[in-house]
Formats: structure tokens, sequence, C-alpha cells
């Protein structure tokens, strides 16, 4: 008869952050950061093994605090925490079986063999002769069997690509003689020396690279149930970018772009919200959903679908930090559907989990231990649209700028992400030579801008890189004509000084007999550089302006011109 207990669910263990989880670790992540992984932990102990028999010392029964049964459960449990803690630690975050995933990890992790001595032999003299003696000296030998692969969902189907990378390991951890039984200490050393490299060969040689939600050959356009038309359907595949800050901005332009209807961008940030492996993405999306629901202060409660969503998150989602957002979404509303989340959180082992449900418990009645025992803590899966497998994949970037395909994809959503990412992006983006040929169309468009902000941020960096960008000065012509902005026309004229441009002279002169005294004053001050003749003229109107500052300024010009 042997007693084999096995243990092949999915760990889930808490990860506590530090207070400054914020800001990002200096180095490069952590080898299995991302990934999703299934982790499969079991062990094989007969009945009659001498770590489940009472030993001097320290015994495997003293550590688990009961009988045999007990004691090899206990053991099952801490040695395969022990494997997932240094997985966790190298980045690697569990998902729960029940929940669609496209594709992750797989890792099975069996003890296969333990040997425990409590005796080495030494060789000893007594008197002329050399004789072997056993001494006192506890040793545990463990062997581990690891065997890691990539299985893939589709349509329900589970497939693998290659074959899994297979190891064995064995390691030994030792005592001082005449010391009597921590097996506690053996068991840790153990099991840490035989899988401290194992996030790096998992890293290495475990084929992570094809760790993709799916096989995505090509990107496609977007289903016709997100009802995205034009560039937004075309640059669909922006939202299976690997990059998760890339993920993160084209999310941004669909949710909050009004040309997909509510309910799909509501479907697609669910989808997010569940599936991406970025906490980042997850939370955004989270905050989308919730700005859908009716507002803090208000009395009415959220929606049903929501609620399961937010429930299925707190019972079964792995990341602390996400479980964390859920409960920060929940403060200041009221409502049945919101106590019952609050309590379910109230009993989170985070502590900055529970401890913010029950400061925002205070607002509703107390709870009875009654009402605490009949929560649902297993509740379903929550619903998901057909439609999102589309998200099923990772698209390697076409070569080139990647910005080129968010400014696209933005100027097709509009609204105030993508506003608020082009002027960003006029601010601070990097640029090369080879990047011209799409980035003048681009300023182009952004100085053309429904939005203010987005048309000055726009002139500003045509302005700024004046030498380096000789292509653009036909923006800065037309925005002088075309802006309705006087402030916006004064900052194309400055940034049009000093550079020859066909047109430019038109454009000028029209702009010195602008209403605004400002716009002819700038317009006056450029003129000094334009090389004809009609400007002299012009100039000398301007010297008889009814503004004094148009009047300095247009002498200044003449005395300029003057010198030449």
């Amino acid at each position: 008869m042997r007693l084999r207990p096995t243990w092949a669910g999915l760990i889930v263990l808490v990860l506590v952050l530090p207070a400054a989880a914020s800001e990002p670790e200096p180095g490069p992540p952590p080898p299995l950061d991302g990934v999703p992984l299934d982790f499969r932990c079991s062990l094989t102990i007969p009945e009659d093994h001498p770590l489940l028999a009472r030993q001097p010392g320290q015994d495997l029964r003293d550590l688990a605090g009961g009988d045999d049964v007990e004691a090899a459960t206990w053991l099952r449990d801490h040695l395969c925490e022990l494997v997932w803690g240094v997985l966790d630690a190298a980045g690697a975050h569990a998902q729960p079986t029940d929940l669609h995933l496209p594709a992750r990890a797989v890792l099975e992790v069996v003890l296969t063999d333990a040997e425990l001595e409590g005796t080495r032999i030494v060789d000893q003299r007594v008197g002329q002769t050399v004789m072997p003696v056993a001494v006192p000296h506890w040793a545990l030998d463990l062997t581990w069997r690891t065997r890691f692969w990539i299985r893939y969902d589709r349509d329900g189907q589970l497939f693998e690509r290659g074959p899994p990378l297979e190891l064995v390991t064995r390691q030994r951890a030792e005592q001082e003689d005449y010391t009597p039984l921590r097996l506690g200490s053996l068991l840790r050393a153990a099991t840490m020396r035989a899988v401290r490299d194992l996030p790096r060969l998992l890293a290495d040689e475990g084929g992570l690279g094809d760790l993709l939600f799916d096989v995505v050959d090509s990107p496609g356009q977007a289903p016709p149930q997100l009802g995205a038309t034009g560039v937004l359907a075309d640059g669909f595949w922006n939202l299976l970018a690997p990059a998760a800050a890339h993920r993160h901005d084209a999310l941004a332009f669909y949710l909050a772009s009004e040309f997909p209807p509510k309910p799909a961008r509501i479907e697609l940030a669910r989808w997010f919200v569940l599936n991406d492996s970025d906490v980042a993405v997850r939370r955004d999306a989270l905050a989308w959903l919730m700005q859908q629901e009716p507002p803090i202060d208000s009395d009415r409660d959220i929606s049903p679908d929501t609620a399961g969503l937010l429930r299925w998150l707190l019972a079964r989602d792995p990341s602390p930090r996400m479980r964390s957002e859920v409960v920060e979404t929940l403060v200041g509303r009221t409502g049945d559907r919101v106590r019952e989340l609050l309590l379910v959180a109230s009993a989170d082992r985070e502590r900055r989990v529970s401890d913010t449900a029950n400061t925002a418990l205070r607002r509703f009645s107390p709870s009875t231990a009654a009402e605490m025992g009949a929560l649902d803590r297993q509740p379903p899966p929550p619903r998901l649209a057909g439609w999102t497998t589309s998200l099923d994949g990772r698209i390697v970037l076409p070569p080139g700028n990647p910005d080129q395909h968010l400014l696209d994809l933005a100027r097709a959503a509009g609204g105030p992400a993508a506003e608020t990412w082009i002027a960003r992006w006029l601010a601070y983006g990097t640029l090369t030579d080879d990047d011209m040929v799409w980035a003048v169309p681009g300023w182009r468009a952004a100085a053309a801008h429904p939005s203010p902000r987005v048309r000055r941020e726009a002139l500003e960096r045509l302005s700024r890189e004046a030498g380096s960008l000789l292509q653009t000065e036909g923006i800065l012509v037309q925005r002088i004509a075309e802006e309705t902005d006087p402030e916006l026309r004064i900052l194309a004229i400055q940034a049009l000084e000093r550079r020859a441009a066909p047109g430019a002279a038109e454009a000028l002169l029209a702009a010195s007999a602008d209403p605004d005294p400002l716009v002819r004053a700038a317009a006056a001050l450029a003129l000094a550089d334009v090389p004809d003749p009609r400007a002299d003229q012009r100039l000398a109107e301007l010297a008889d302006d009814d503004s004094p500052k148009v009047r300095r300024r247009a002498k200044r010009a003449i005395r300029k011109r003057e010198k030449r």
C-alpha cells in the first residue's frame, strides 16, 4: 500500500508589493516577467518513507503538527509553495484555470525521489587500526522532474507546439555532524538549490518566444461586431502588439472614440480586464468600465454585469494590485451590489484590500456572521462576447517607428485620449530622417487638428526644429492663411521667420492686414526677411498703423531691410 498525495492544481499566492511599487525597479526585468503560468506540482511518497516516520529531532510530524496523513499533506503543500515562490519572484503570474486564456505556459514539477540519511561513514584510527565508523550526520537528497511546454486553446481545442522542455534535478542539503535533525531547514535548502536556476532555464530554453496568445501569422481587420471602419478597422492589430505600452495606448484610443458603439467598447474593455497580462492595461480598462456606471455621488447601484465581473476579480484574480484597484473603484458608491462586493473584499488575505473595503463599509449597515457565511466564494467566470477571441494573438510590429501606427490610429479615433497622445507625441516624440515620409503628413494633420491644444503643440514643434524640418514650411504657410486662433496665427508666423518657402510672401502680406493688431505686428516683423518688393510698400503702410506696436515693428523691419 502506497500513500500517493498529489497536488496538481493552480497555486495562487499573494505577492506583497512594497509601498513604492509605482517606481520601476532599475535593471532588466525578471526572467519570467509577464508569463501566465499554469503551475502543476505533485509528489509521490510511500507511507513507510523515512520522511514520514518519527525521527530524533525535528521531524515532519513536528512540522505538520499531526498524524502521518497530515504530515504528507503538509509536505506536499510546503514544497510546492517553495517552488512557486521562486517562480513568483521571477515574474510569473498565475491565472485561474476556469478563465479563458488563449495560451499559457504549463510547468509540471514532480518530486520523484527523496532520501533522508541519519549517519555518514568516516574512517577513524583506533590504535594501529583504521576502522569505518558511523557518525551522526543528517542529509537530505531531493530529486525533481520538471516538464515545461506552451499550451494553446483554439476554439476549445488544446494543442502544443514543439516538444516540451524536460529536466531532472537532484540536490543535497546537509547538517553538521552530531547535530539533531532540523528537517525544515533541510527541506528548504534542498528544494531551493534544486529550483533556483529554474526561471533562467525556462527563459533561455523553454521557448517563451512562442508564448503567443494564439498563432497569428498576419494582422486582420477588426471583427464586424466592433463597429469599427476605415483606419480603426485596419489598425485593430495594434491591440495585439507585444509591448504593453503600445496595447495600452491603442486601447485608450478605441475606448475613448465615439465611432465604435458603446456596447462593443464595453466588451472590448472587459476582455482586457480579464485577459491582459499587464496590470496597468487591466487597471485602465477597469477604470473606463466604471466610468460607464452611475457616478460616485449617485444613489444608483452598479449594473449586474459589472458587479459580476468585479465579484469574480475579487474572488479569483491572483494579483493583489488588481483586487486593490477593484475596491478603490467601489469607494464612495452605494447600493446592495456594492455592499456585497465590499463584504467579499473585507475578508481578502491582502491587508491593503481588506482595510480599504472595511473603511468603505462604514457607510453601510453592519454585516452578520450568517451573511458573511452565505457569500459565494466561487463565482462563475464572467461572460465574454465571442467576437473578442479576435484579440487572441500577438502581432510583431511592422518595421519602422511604432509611433507611426499609433499616430494614424489616434487621428482616426478622435476623442480625448487620442488628443492627449497626439499632443504628447508632438512635444516629446523622437524622429529620424527615415520618419519624415510619414511625419510630414502627420504634422499637417496635427496643425489643422480641431483641438487648439494639438495645433499649438504642432506649431511649437515646427518652430523648435526649424533647421531640421525644412519640408514642413508649407504647413506653416497654410496655417497662417487658415488658422482661426490669433495666438496660433502669431505662432505660425514666428515659426516661419527667416525661412524661405513658396507662398510665404502672400501669406505674410495677407496676415499684415489681419484685424488683430498682434497678428499684424508679428507679420510686420516677419516681412523684414521676405525678398519681395511688395514687402517694402506694405511695411511703409504699416509704419502708419493705428496700433503703436504695429508701427514699431514695421519701422524695425524697414531698418533691417535697409541694412542689407
